[in-house]
C-alpha cells in the first residue's frame, strides 16, 4: 500500500480521516449515493425537458412515451452525469482530501509520458475487443434471471433506437462517449480508485474498482467484459499517474461502439453474431497485441518514472 501522502497532524486531516471513516466505506457509500442521484436526476431532467420542449406537449401519455424522445433523454443523461458523477464527486471529495490537494488526489496532472500512454490506452482498448467479445460470450453462459434478461433487452432496444436513429452523430458521440468518459473516470479512476488504494493497496483497488464499475452499469450479462475494461483503465491510471489515459481509453471504447452502430448496425445488433464465440485466431492475435501494448505502457512509465510511489 502506498504511503498516505495527504495526511498530516490530526487536526489537519480531512473530515473523514478525523472522524475515523475507512476509505473503502466512503467509496462504497459515495457509489451508492451517486447511483441514486444519477438515476433520479436523469428522470427529473427528462421531465423538465418535456416541460420546456416546444415540440412535445407535456402529458401522462408523453411521459409513457419518453423513451422515444432521444434528444431529451440524451441531454437529461448528460446533465445528470456532469452534475452528480463529476461535479458532485469533486465537491464530495473535499471530505477526503483538502481542496488544494484535490487535483493531485484525482491524478489530474499530466507527468511525462502521459500523452504516449494515452495513445497506447486507446490502442489497448481497440486491440482487446476480441477478448472483450470472448468475455462477453463467457458471461452469457452464466445463468441470469429471466426478469433481468428482459430488463436488459429493453435497455438494448432503446440503445439501438438511439444509435441507429437520425440523431447527429457528433452529438451522439458527445453524449455517449465524451461525457461518460470524463464523468465516470472522475468518479471511478479519480476518486474511488484512490480510496480503495488507501484501504487495500494498489492491486486490490484496481480489481475491486473494476468489478464495481462493471456492476454499476446494471448489465448482468455484460459484467465480466465491463469489469475487465474497468480494470484496464484503472491499471493505465496507476501506471501513468494521470487520469488522462483512462479518459482517452474510455472515450475510444464508447465512441467505437457509436461509430460501429452507425456504420454496421446489422452486425452491431445481430444477436446471432454477438452470442457466438469469436475465432480462436482472432482471440490469440488480440491477446498477443494487447500484451505487447501493456509492455509498451510499462516501458514508457519506467523511462519517465511517472509515478514512483505507485508503480505496479
Amino acid at each position: 500500500m502506498e504511503p498516505n501522502n495527504f495526511s498530516g497532524a490530526e487536526h489537519l486531516k480531512p473530515w473523514f480521516d478525523r472522524n475515523g471513516f475507512s476509505p473503502w466505506v466512503v467509496a462504497l457509500l459515495w457509489i451508492m449515493i451517486t447511483f441514486i442521484l444519477f438515476q433520479m436526476g436523469g428522470a427529473v431532467f427528462a421531465i423538465i425537458g418535456l416541460l420546456i420542449s416546444p415540440n412535445v406537449e407535456f402529458s401522462l401519455e408523453a411521459l409513457e412515451q419518453l423513451s422515444g424522445e432521444v434528444g431529451i433523454l440524451f441531454w437529461a443523461n448528460t446533465f445528470s452525469q456532469v452534475l452528480f458523477l463529476a461535479l458532485g464527486t469533486w465537491i464530495f471529495a473535499r471530505l477526503s482530501v483538502h481542496p488544494p490537494q484535490r487535483a493531485e488526489f484525482f491524478r489530474m496532472q499530466a507527468p511525462k509520458g502521459t500523452a504516449a500512454i494515452s495513445v497506447l490506452a486507446a490502442l489497448i482498448i481497440f486491440a482487446m475487443q476480441p477478448l472483450v467479445w470472448l468475455l462477453s460470450w463467457i458471461n452469457l453462459q452464466l445463468p441470469v434471471p429471466e426478469t433481468l434478461v428482459a430488463f436488459e433487452q429493453g435497455q438494448m432496444e432503446m440503445i439501438e433506437q438511439i444509435l441507429t436513429g437520425d440523431y447527429f452523430i457528433m452529438l451522439t458521440i458527445m453524449h455517449v462517449a465524451l461525457v461518460p468518459a470524463i464523468c465516470e473516470e472522475v468518479l471511478y479512476r479519480g476518486y474511488i480508485l484512490r480510496l480503495f488504494e488507501r484501504s487495500w493497496g494498489i492491486w486490490a483497488a484496481i480489481i475491486i474498482s473494476g468489478i464495481i464499475f462493471g456492476l454499476y452499469h446494471l448489465r448482468l450479462t455484460q459484467i465480466i467484459p465491463l469489469a475487465a475494461i474497468g480494470i484496464v483503465l484503472a491499471w493505465v491510471t496507476i501506471k501513468s499517474g494521470s487520469l488522462m489515459p483512462a479518459i482517452v481509453g474510455h472515450f475510444v471504447n464508447n465512441a467505437g461502439s457509436v461509430i460501429a452502430a452507425y456504420v454496421r448496425p446489422d452486425l452491431m445488433f445481430d444477436e446471432e453474431i454477438t452470442t457466438e464465440l469469436p475465432s480462436i485466431w482472432l482471440i490469440m492475435l488480440s491477446a498477443v497485441v494487447t500484451i505487447i501494448l501493456f509492455q509498451a505502457v510499462i516501458n514508457i512509465a519506467n523511462i519517465h518514472h511517472t509515478d514512483k510511489q505507485e508503480a505496479v
